[in-house]
C-alpha cells in the first residue's frame, strides 16, 4: 500500500505549484510532503495495530537520521524563535525540524517499501517521468513560452520550471 503513495509523491511533489498563492512553489510542495508523510505514518501505524507489532526496516542511515532529527528537535526547543525552528520561516519552510521529520518518515517508509530491484526500477521510472515534465516546462520557459500568466518570463535566461528558482531546478 505504501508503494503507490510514495510513487505518487515522487511524481507530484516536483510538479506541484499553484499560481493562486503568494508562495506559488514551496507551499504546495510542502503540503503534499506533509500529507504524504502523515498518510505513510498512518498506514504504518494501522498495519502495526492490525498485526500487533510495529516493525521498522533497518537501513545504514537509521542512526544518523534519528540523531539528526533528535538534534533538530532539541535545538528547536531551546531556540529563541521556536516557531521558526520547528516550522521554518516564511519563504524558507523546509528549514525547520518538522519538515525534515516529514522527509525522514518518507525516507524510512520508502526504504521499507522499495527493497527489491524491480520496485526500485519502477520508482526510478516515475522519477524520470516527473523530471521529463519539469524539463519540458523549463525548455518552454527558456524560449519565452510561459504557460501561466502570473509567472514571469526570462527568455534565453535562467529558468525555474516548477521549482520557482533556477538553483532548485538545477539540483533536481
Amino acid at each position: 500500500m505504501n508503494r503507490p503513495l510514495i510513487k505518487t509523491l515522487v511524481f507530484l511533489v516536483p510538479l506541484a505549484f499553484y499560481v493562486g498563492l503568494d508562495d506559488t512553489y514551496d507551499l504546495p510542495k510542502l503540503t503534499l510532503l506533509y500529507l504524504g508523510a502523515l498518510a505513510l505514518l498512518g498506514i504504518w501505524l494501522g498495519a502495526g495495530l492490525k498485526s500487533g507489532s510495529l516493525t521498522l526496516t533497518r537501513t545504514p542511515l537509521d542512526i544518523p537520521l534519528a540523531a539528526m532529527v533528535a538534534v533538530l528537535f532539541v535545538g528547536s526547543y531551546f531556540s529563541w524563535d521556536r516557531s521558526a525552528s520547528y516550522f521554518g520561516q516564511y519563504g524558507f519552510y523546509m528549514f525547520g525540524a518538522i519538515p525534515l521529520l516529514a522527509c525522514a518518515v518518507i525516507f524510512q517508509r520508502s526504504a521499507a517499501s522499495f527493497r527489491d530491484p524491480a520496485a526500485k526500477d519502477g520508482l526510478f521510472r516515475v522519477l524520470l517521468g516527473a523530471a521529463a515534465l519539469c524539463a519540458v516546462y523549463a525548455i518552454l520557459q527558456y524560449f519565452g513560452i510561459e504557460l501561466f500568466s502570473r509567472v514571469g518570463t526570462n527568455p534565453g535566461g535562467r529558468v525555474w520550471s516548477t521549482f520557482g528558482n533556477p538553483l532548485y531546478l538545477g539540483s533536481y
